[in-house]
C-alpha cells in the first residue's frame, strides 16, 4: 500500500502541475481539487472537480467532474472525460477552452430547475431520461446474471453426478425454496413450464437456468410497475373471467379429445386391477376428465345456441349433478402414468403448447406409485391457461420489442459466421417462422402463433425473405392485443352479444361442419391433387384443395388472414410441403377457432347497429320536438 500511496501523490502532483498552468495562463478560472485513487488498474486516472465558490455561496449549486488521463510513463496529461460520458477528448487533437466546464455546469443547473436529481451527485448532468433507463437496463442485466448463477448453484447442491440434470422431485423443491421476495408462489408456478421431463423424470437444468433467469426478472420487474395501481387487481380479476370466456371452446375441445386419448390406458388398466362389475362400470363413463368450463358455460342459453348452429359434433352439456359426480372422491376413478399422458398431451388435434404440456405435468398431482388421477385435468387445463395468459400479461409489455430483436438477430449473425457478409436483419421465411417458433419464453399457443406468423405476411414462398426489423413493431403489437384488459373484455361482451343475437347465425359467421364430415371431405379433397399418395402436397396444391374443401362446405374463408393463419400451422416449418395427414387433425379446432373470431365481430357489428338505431330514434324525438 505504501508504493499505491505514493505513486497516487505523483499522479496528483503530475496533474496539479498542468492545471496550474492552465491557470497562470487564464485559460481556467475555475477552482479544482484532484485526487488519485490508489488503485494499481486505474494508476493512469486523476479526477478533478471544477466548481466556482464565492464568499456569498461557499459550496457552489453545481460542480463537473472530470477524469484526465496520463500515459505510460505517468508524466504526461494526455486528454480527459467528462462526467459519466466515455468519450475521450485527446489534447493533441484539440485545444481545451472551460466552455466545456461551463456547459456541464448549466446542464446541471438546468436539472436542477426541473427537480430531476440531486445536483452533488457525480452523474447528474447525464441524469436526463435516456441516461435513467440506460442505468436501470444495466442495473437490472447485473440482477439478472446473479439470479442465474445463484439458480445454477441451488440446482448443483441437488446434483452429485454433476451432469446437469436432476430428478423432477428434487427440481420441484429447489423451485419451492426460492427465496423472490415480490414475486408469490402462484407466479412461480409458471417456471414449471420451461422445464421439460425426460423418461427417466429428469429435468436439464443447465439449459432451464437462463430461461428461468430471464423468466423471473420480467415478474419482478411487471411487479415493481403496477405496484401503485389501485386497481390493477380488480381489473386483472375481471379480465381473466373475460379470458375464460374466450377460450372456453378451445378448452373444452381439448379437455373432449384428450378424454378419447386418454380412454384406452385407463380402460387396460381397470381391466387389470378391477372385478368384472367395476370394470363395466368403468368402460361406461361418458368422461374420464371433467371440464370445469364447460359445465358452467353449458347453462348459458347463448352458448347452447352458438353449439347448435355451428353443429359441432362431441360438445359436451354437463350440469352440476353430473359435475358433481364425476369429481367425487367416491366413485372409481381412471389414472394414467405420467408418459401416457405426456403422449396424450402431445397429440396434434389437442393444439397444446410445449409449455403448457410442462406446466399440466409440473402442476399435476402424482400417486405415491407415480400414476395420475384424470378427472383433476378438467380443472388443471384452465388453471394452466390462467397461469400463462397471467405471464403473458407482464412479458408482452416488458420489452418485448428488444427480445423478439435479439432473437432474429442472433439467429442471423449464427448464420454469418465465417462469412464476410454484414448483418441486414434479414431472414429467409423458412427461417424467420424456425426463429418464432422457438422463442420459449413468450409461451405462445398455437392459435397465438398462427396469428403472428400470418401478421408477419406469412407466405408460402419459403425463399422469401422477411425483412424483421420492420414485421417487430407488427408482431409485438398483435401479441400486446391478444393480452390487452381492455380488449379481451370488450371481445367477451361482444361474444355473448353474438350468442344471444338472431342475427348471428352460423349461415353469417362461419358453417363448420362435425368433426368427422370435415375431415371425410377434406380428405377427398386433398387426395385428388396427390398423385402418388405420399399424403404431401405442394403449397399451390394444398391452397387449391382448402378452397375446395371451403367451397364444398360453404364456409367463407377470407383469403388473405384466415387462409394466412391456416397456413401458419399446416406448414410450420415454412418447408414449401404440407403433410395433409397431420393438418387434418388440427383443421376442425383450427376453424372453430376462426369461427369465434367472426363471431366476436359479428357482436360487434350487432352493438354498432343498436348504438346507431338509437341515435336514429334520439334525432327523430328531437326533430319532433322542435
Amino acid at each position: 500500500m505504501p508504493n499505491s500511496n505514493a505513486l497516487a501523490a505523483e499522479t496528483r502532483a503530475v496533474v496539479v502541475a498542468f492545471l496550474a498552468k492552465w491557470a497562470d495562463a487564464k485559460v481556467l478560472t475555475y477552482k479544482f481539487s484532484v485526487y488519485a485513487e490508489t488503485s494499481r488498474e486505474n494508476r493512469d486516472k486523476v479526477q478533478v472537480v471544477f466548481s466556482k465558490p464565492t464568499p456569498e455561496l461557499p459550496a457552489p449549486p453545481a460542480v463537473a467532474h472530470f477524469c484526465f488521463h496520463l500515459d505510460e510513463t505517468l508524466r504526461l496529461v494526455t486528454g480527459f472525460t467528462i462526467e459519466s460520458n466515455p468519450h475521450f477528448h485527446a489534447l493533441s487533437e484539440i485545444r481545451f477552452h472551460e466552455r466545456v466546464i461551463d456547459d456541464v455546469i448549466k446542464r446541471k443547473l438546468l436539472v436542477k430547475q426541473q427537480n430531476l436529481v440531486n445536483l452533488n451527485d457525480e452523474f447528474a448532468s447525464t441524469r436526463v431520461p435516456s441516461a435513467i433507463a440506460a442505468c436501470d437496463e444495466e442495473r437490472r442485466s447485473h440482477n439478472r446474471e446473479t439470479l442465474e448463477e445463484s439458480l445454477l448453484e441451488m440446482f448443483q447442491r441437488k446434483d452429485p453426478y454433476n451432469d446437469g440434470r436432476i430428478a423432477f422431485v428434487d427440481f420441484s423443491e429447489v423451485l419451492h425454496d426460492l427465496k423472490l421476495p415480490g414475486i408469490h408462489h402462484q407466479q412461480r408456478q409458471i417456471l414449471f413450464a420451461f422445464a421439460e421431463q425426460d423418461r427417466d423424470e429428469m429435468v436439464d437444468y443447465a439449459s432451464f437456468v437462463p430461461t428461468a433467469a430471464d423468466v423471473l426478472d420480467t415478474l419482478s420487474h411487471a411487479h415493481q410497475s403496477e405496484a401503485d395501481a389501485k386497481d390493477a387487481t380488480e381489473r386483472a380479476q375481471e379480465a381473466e373471467e373475460a379470458y375464460h370466456v374466450l377460450v372456453a371452446r378451445e378448452v373444452d375441445y381439448s379437455i373432449e379429445q384428450l378424454n378419447k386419448l386418454l380412454q384406452p390406458h385407463t380402460s387396460d388398466r381397470q381391466r387389470e386391477a378391477s372385478a368384472p362389475a367395476a370394470e363395466s362400470e368403468t368402460d361406461g363413463e361418458a368422461a374420464l376428465v371433467v371440464s370445469a368450463s364447460t359445465a358452467s358455460l353449458s347453462t348459458d342459453p347463448g352458448y347452447q345456441r352458438a353449439a347448435e348452429a355451428s353443429d359441432v359434433a362431441g360438445d359436451q352439456v354437463l350440469d352440476d349433478d353430473v359435475l358433481a359426480e364425476d369429481l367425487s372422491p367416491n366413485k372409481p376413478s381412471a389414472y394414467v402414468t405420467r408418459r401416457q399422458l405426456r403422449h396424450a398431451l402431445e397429440s396434434p388435434q389437442l393444439l397444446v403448447s410445449k409449455g403448457e404440456i410442462n406446466l399440466i405435468l409440473g402442476l399435476a398431482e402424482v400417486t405415491p406409485d407415480g400414476r395420475i388421477l384424470c378427472s383433476q385435468l378438467g380443472e388443471l387445463f384452465p388453471r394452466v391457461r390462467s397461469l400463462v395468459f397471467q405471464f403473458q400479461r407482464q412479458c408482452f409489455g416488458d420489452r418485448l420489442e428488444k427480445y423478439l430483436l435479439q432473437q432474429l438477430s442472433s439467429y442471423e449473425s449464427g448464420c454469418l459466421q465465417g462469412s464476410s457478409e454484414h448483418m441486414r436483419f434479414r431472414l429467409k421465411q423458412k427461417d424467420f417462422n424456425l426463429v418464432v417458433k422457438d422463442m420459449t419464453k413468450l409461451l405462445l399457443t398455437p392459435y397465438q402463433l398462427m396469428r403472428v406468423l400470418a401478421v408477419c405476411g406469412g407466405s408460402s414462398d419459403v425463399e422469401r425473405v422477411v425483412e424483421y426489423k420492420r414485421c417487430i413493431p407488427l408482431m409485438a403489437q398483435s401479441l400486446r392485443e391478444q393480452v390487452d384488459l381492455d380488449a379481451i373484455i370488450h371481445n367477451a361482451v361482444a361474444l355473448q352479444r353474438a350468442q344471444d343475437s338472431l342475427s348471428c347465425d352460423a349461415t353469417r359467421v362461419l358453417a363448420v361442419p362435425s368433426e368427422e364430415v370435415l375431415k371425410q371431405s377434406s380428405l377427398e379433397c386433398f387426395e385428388q391433387l396427390d398423385a402418388h399418395k405420399l399424403g404431401v402436397l405442394s403449397t399451390k396444391d394444398f391452397f387449391s384443395s382448402l378452397a375446395a374443401v371451403a367451397s364444398l362446405h360453404e364456409m367463407a374463408l377470407d383469403g388473405a388472414t384466415d387462409m394466412a393463419q391456416l397456413y401458419a400451422l399446416a406448414d410450420p416449418n415454412a418447408s414449401g410441403r404440407v403433410n395433409y395427414m397431420y393438418f387434418l387433425q388440427i383443421l376442425h379446432p383450427l376453424l372453430r377457432y376462426i369461427q369465434q373470431e367472426r363471431m366476436v365481430q359479428c357482436g360487434w357489428a350487432s352493438a354498432r347497429a343498436q348504438s346507431k338505431a338509437a341515435n336514429d330514434d334520439d334525432d327523430t324525438e328531437t326533430k319532433g320536438s322542435k
